[in-house]
């Protein structure tokens, strides 16, 4: 359940005992299920210092706060005259603190009646964040001077907190995150965390209740998470999930729409991250068809047939094993952290990046610069836990000094540089893609690392086709994606199109040529689909489908006003009949300030079977929801793709005239694009010839059509109709306007 805040008292409580919360591993410190406390190192008669509170990793099952003495860090500030109060706390982990249950989210234990399950172990946080707010002060912290840290699990932490509505704004004015990043795969979905862990339990607990499961001792619980553990990914046996409580949706939307809190952030990662997950898994003696079988889980065929592109052949590597690290830990976390700190840069927040490359004499020869070897650099006290027996070199202490005043100057200032530094440390630049070097000589490395983060993360990428005349698409694999998967990357780029272009004097546009690039696309794809257009401006750069201004107040009224309202050229109707043809259509959403020539652009709807949506002097304020109805309505309407529709009349009738928007390439079929229950055409019948004595007449029309799903389909509806020459049989199947018309015209 949700943690609750302590009763107040008047006794005396044992203060000075650490603790963790109950875990598989035995570090020397007490285990227990009330481990919910918090551990503060501050100066003595402190008064209004920075606060840093430090959450510690671990992989949301192991670790503690007390692990991390923060005596060092409090006496390396005060020093060098930057004093910081320090907090390390403890919350719940694996499945004591993200054990996810159907009945349990059935219980609405979350504040304001909410549902939630799974997410303890973060609300834990939240209210040891909100304790620190109330009551630092009296420990000589300033509540408003606040820096949350963590590493690995302690960092994704920090990635959720900075975006979960459940935490104020103000709890904390910046943050550190260290080796933790927001890769999808670390979190799940409430059905998945339900199936993973909740029903996991019970079936080996043989419990079918939560009451049953609450009847559990804590060493039962141990025991099945070992066995949870063996089955799950990177041997973590719970993770955050979303769970629309704590967690609405998974971190990359988050960020990618910048709904996270703003503050200053310090972030980075190791080296060689993933060594130490690889080589439990391979030993360092992993062969190169191994390193190829696993890479296979990280990306798509798309990705991993750019890899020797991207990192060179595996044959001019050290061995495989290195190889491997170096890929999986770009994928894992340094691209990750690249990734958050251009998201923070973007909207002018101080931003500063770095990469850990300090490797100490004790450690193995296949470890690298592995996750979480910077720790001991910080908080000294856990190099037993890293290298049993090893004391620091002078060059060791030296770097360990020179980064811990850098981390106190950031949490003083929100700038880590401070006078006397080794190196200056610049703030990051997604343009440049600077990171800060910490080692024992430290520097600044400008290797432009972003494109090959882009490429291995899917980001969205612009390649620009110069070719006007002969248009053509790039790049087709990997072009087309499914928008539940990529939902990230689309978010991505809505949020990169302004930036990008946001320097830009082109005022001139073209249209037809990107409606034809879309064409191209769906076509060489073999796919039929829906090209959405957003347009603000007439286009008219000197390329195919230029138009010019016809407005001609003169001519309203006249003659000539109904050539303003026919095409000026055929190149959108051309367009829209390719489109047509090949099974997509054009939707096309206008926000005009001027004079648009839709009676021209529109015809490429028209023919192949879109719609026109216009917004004139579109405002966020006025049209907002509007657009949102349009586009929700759009998106999730039922479409069919790359229909044919054909109506067939018995002797005596036919049709003479169709209306709606379609392509006809004959008297009697029309073509689609696409076709959705929004749709109406309307057909024009014809009595041609003598129809048959008291019988009946059919009119008969046809869908052939491809399901959303890739089904060829055919629908046909049969309307049959009584034939009569009495006037008395007619009369009452006759509506009283039609009945009147009739007579009048008679």
């Amino acid at each position: 359940m949700p943690p609750r805040t302590l009763a107040t008292s008047n006794g005396t409580k044992e203060a000075y005992i650490h603790n963790a919360c109950l875990q598989e591993f035995d570090f020397g410190i007490q285990r227990t299920e009330a481990c919910l406390t918090l551990n503060v190192y501050a100066p003595e008669n402190a008064t209004n210092l920075p606060v840093f509170v430090w959450i510690h990793g671990g992989g949301f099952f192991a670790g503690s706060g007390a692990e991390y003495n923060s005596m060092p860090f409090v006496s390396t500030s005060m020093i060098h005259s930057v004093p910081v109060v320090t907090v390390t706390i403890n919350y719940r982990q694996g499945l004591f603190g993200f054990l996810a249950d159907e009945e349990l989210y059935g219980e609405r234990s979350g504040m304001d009646n909410r549902k939630t399950t799974g997410n303890y172990g973060i609300l834990d946080q939240i209210m040891a964040l909100d304790w620190i707010k109330k009551n630092i002060a009296g420990f000589g912290g300033n509540p408003e001077q606040t820096t949350v840290g963590g590493e690995s699990g302690g960092g994704i932490s920090i990635t959720i907190l900075l975006t979960s509505s459940l935490v104020s704004k103000g709890t904390f004015q910046r943050v550190i995150v260290q080796s933790g990043s927001m890769w999808p795969a670390i979190m799940d979905t409430l059905q998945e965390a339900i199936n993973n862990t909740g029903n996991v339990l019970r079936t080996i607990t043989n419990c079918t209740t939560v009451q049953c499961l609450r009847n559990l001792t804590g060493n039962q619980i141990l025991t099945a998470q070992h066995i949870i553990t063996s089955k799950r990914f990177m041997g973590i046996p719970a993770v955050p999930v979303i769970d629309g409580y704590v967690v609405d949706d998974i971190l990359e939307n988050y960020y990618a729409r910048g709904n996270f809190q703003k503050v200053p952030i310090l972030i980075g990662s190791t080296a060689n991250e993933t060594a130490s997950y690889t080589y439990r898994m391979f030993g360092d003696k992993v062969n190169s068809t191994q390193v190829q079988e696993f890479l296979k889980t990280l990306y798509n065929a798309t990705i991993i047939d750019e890899i020797p592109t991207i990192y060179g052949p595996i044959s001019a590597f050290d061995n495989p094993f290195t190889y491997l690290n170096i890929i999986y830990t770009d994928a894992w976390i340094l691209c990750e952290a690249r990734r958050i700190a251009a998201k923070f840069s973007s909207y002018g927040l101080p931003t500063y990046l770095y990469t850990y490359n300090h490797l100490v004499s004790a450690a193995p020869s296949w470890a690298g610069v592995t996750h979480g070897v910077e720790l001991p650099m910080l908080f000294p006290t856990i190099l037993s836990y890293y290298y049993r027996n090893y004391t620091f070199t002078t060059l060791d202490q030296q770097l360990s000094s020179s980064m811990m005043l850098y981390w106190a100057h950031f949490i003083y200032n929100s700038n880590p540089n401070y006078n006397g530094n080794p190196a200056n440390w610049d703030t990051y630049l997604a343009s440049t893609d600077s990171d800060f070097v910490v080692q024992i000589k430290p520097h600044m490395r400008n290797h432009y690392y972003y494109p090959t983060c882009s490429r291995l993360l899917g980001q969205p990428q612009m390649m620009v086709v110069s070719d006007l005349e002969e248009i053509f698409v790039p790049l087709l694999e990997a072009f087309l994606c499914s928008p539940h998967d990529s939902r990230g990357v689309i978010n991505s780029l809505l949020d990169q199109i302004p930036q990008t272009f946001a320097n830009s004097q082109e005022t001139e546009t073209i249209l037809a040529l990107v409606i034809q690039a879309g064409i191209q696309a769906l076509k060489e794809a073999n796919c039929s689909g829906k090209i959405y257009v957003f347009s603000t401006t007439m286009p008219i750069a000197m390329a195919p489908g230029k138009l010019s201004n016809r407005e001609d107040k003169k001519a309203l009224g006249t003659e000539k006003e109904k050539t303003l309202l026919s095409p000026v050229n055929n190149i959108y109707t051309k367009l829209g009949e390719v489109c047509a043809q090949n099974g997509c259509v054009v939707d096309l959403f206008v926000f005009p300030n001027n004079y648009y020539d839709l009676a021209t652009i529109g015809e490429v709807c028209r023919i192949s079977g879109g719609e026109i949506y216009k917004f004139n002097y579109f405002s966020i304020e006025n049209d907002r929801e509007r657009l949102l109805d349009e586009l929700k309505r759009n998106f999730q309407r039922t479409t069919a793709f790359d229909a044919l529709m054909r109506v067939r009349t018995s002797t005596g009738i036919g049709p003479i005239d169709f209306l709606g928007n379609f392509y006809m390439t004959n008297a009697t079929e029309m073509i689609f694009g696409t076709i959705d229950s929004d749709k109406s055409v309307s057909v024009e019948l014809k009595h041609e010839d003598k129809l048959p004595d008291d019988g009946n007449t059919y009119t008969q029309v046809a869908l052939l059509y491809t399901s959303i799903s890739g089904q060829r389909r055919l629908r046909i509806i049969t309307l049959a109709l009584t034939v009569t020459s009495s006037y008395i049989t007619l009369y009452p199947a006759c509506d009283l306007d039609t009945i009147m018309n009739y007579i009048t015209k008679v």
